[in-house]
């Protein structure tokens, strides 16, 4: 691409264009001499969630921001190569940018608390950007929007302002991600390529659908499901808060739908990076919320979910590469 070459035109990928358009970005500034630098956006995007965790309306005292970030981080940190999210590829972009969303509006609003405007606008730009990182995302991200549309036609007064600056947020991140590709892409060969040629073959050859979903939602604690399973207990017990504590129940039972879309491929593969991070930032963020008026509890609550997740991950076999924790530490 730096050579002149136009993706999806002269070169065919079934990617997403949000990859290519973020390592674009970091080649010029970090050089393309050696691979690994592009792992650094992976760590940006975790970055951005960190702070969009720490800066969310659902905290009032710096001590609540600071546990709730420190156990998201915590958390993935743990299982940081374990599940392969430090590569440079769709589902920890994704993870991240669902993070961003849970953070800024979606759980805020479901929990009836005020939503800034640059908040309600970063998150609609995060939202948006779901589709770009994989069409699998597309499912998510339409459930994301259709949180604030349901609850503004119960509160138009107290949330126009709000859902004005949301589709704010998504227009202007289409419009960067269309103008990117008509300058570097190919519109049309994204449509192929990235979404008719993967639905349409690509689908019949990985684990895809209910059978799919079932069995990354299963329970199992061997090696090579412990993560998968810590991720789904995560997503459940934030799920079961996020309801009772929810003023519009309907609105978080759509967040919980989104967040399903992301184990459509449920499997004890890495590629379920990115309902991993959003099951963690949704059972931080709303453990915090439920225990912000008890810090040591809550305190005691963040040390002991990152000590157990360590704990787990050292059992856990490496999911890309199938490795032990032995095999990966002589493998550098």
């Amino acid at each position: 691409m730096q050579h002149g070459d136009r993706l999806y035109r002269d070169y065919i990928d079934a990617h997403g264009p949000l990859v290519f358009m973020l390592s674009w970005i970091l080649g010029p500034i970090a050089g393309a001499s050696h691979l690994w630098v592009f792992r650094f956006v992976s760590t940006l995007m975790a970055s951005l969630a960190g702070l969009a965790i720490f800066y969310t309306s659902l905290f009032t005292f710096n001590w609540q921001r600071y546990l709730a970030t420190a156990m998201w981080l915590g958390s993935i940190a743990s299982v940081w190569t374990v599940q392969g999210l430090n590569l440079d590829s769709y589902w920890p972009i994704g993870g991240a940018l669902t993070v961003i969303s849970l953070a800024t509006f979606v759980m805020p609003m479901c929990l009836n608390q005020p939503v800034s405007m640059p908040q309600a606008f970063c998150g609609g730009f995060a939202t948006a950007l779901l589709p770009f990182a994989a069409y699998a995302f597309g499912p998510l991200a339409v459930f994301f929007y259709a949180i604030p549309c349901l609850i503004w036609l119960f509160r138009r007064a107290t949330y126009r302002g709000t859902i004005k600056e949301i589709t704010l947020g998504c227009f202007c991140a289409c419009l960067v991600m269309t103008l990117w590709l008509a300058l570097y892409g190919d519109i049309g060969g994204m449509i192929a390529f990235h979404i008719i040629a993967n639905q349409k073959w690509y689908a019949h050859y990985i684990p895809f659908g209910v059978d799919a979903f079932l069995h990354g939602m299963a329970l199992s604690f061997t090696p090579d499901r412990i993560i998968e399973t810590l991720a789904v207990i995560a997503c459940g017990l934030g799920s079961f808060l996020l309801v009772w504590k929810s003023t519009f129940k309907l609105s978080a039972l759509l967040a919980i739908c989104g967040l399903m879309t992301l184990q459509i491929r449920g499997m004890d593969g890495f590629q379920n990076g990115a309902f991993l991070m959003a099951a963690f930032a949704l059972a931080s963020l709303m453990a915090t919320a439920c225990l912000k008026n008890f810090p040591n509890i809550l305190a005691l609550l963040a040390f002991g979910s990152v000590g157990g997740v360590f704990l787990f991950s050292q059992h856990a076999l490496s999911s890309p590469w199938g490795q032990t924790l032995a095999q990966r530490r002589a493998a550098g």
